[in-house]
């Protein structure tokens, strides 16, 4: 049996959500085990405290993982080592970079076009089909 939100089933019905994430989150404080006669202290590389990333979920309504996760970096991902960091993710993982770490119009084009792809993977309608729906937060 199909379940039907309106003129939409729930394997065409999709919420998206963006979640902001800094590599960094309290540079006062160290955690260590209580007890402990030795506490180390790792010093962090310069950079890392700007540096953030936003991850982009994205589920249908039958709660299917059949949208790959999204990770948004701040940058462009041209130069060396950004360019060979993106090869080292899960090729389960898209990876995009954008100048703030969100979503501006070109980046949601690109993400539309790859969400485009993945749901309609398996199906024989058209990739502009009308019959999906994109619910974002």
């Amino acid at each position: 049996q199909c379940i039907k939100y309106g003129s939409f089933s729930a394997a065409n019905t999709y919420v998206f959500d963006e979640i902001p994430v800094p590599f960094i989150f309290d540079e006062e404080t160290t955690y260590e085990i209580t007890g402990r006669d030795i506490v180390e202290i790792i010093s962090l590389a310069e950079g890392l405290d700007k540096r953030q990333y936003t991850v982009v979920l994205c589920l249908n309504a039958t709660l299917q993982q059949n949208i790959k996760p999204t990770l948004l970096f701040r940058g462009q991902g041209v130069r060396g080592p950004m360019r060979q960091e993106r090869k080292l993710y899960d090729p389960r993982v898209d990876v995009i970079f954008q100048q703030n770490a969100w979503m501006d119009i070109a980046t949601m084009k690109e993400w539309f076009t790859s969400f485009n792809a993945q749901s309609d993977r398996g199906s024989t309608r058209q990739i502009s089909a009308p019959n999906k729906w994109l619910i974002c937060d």
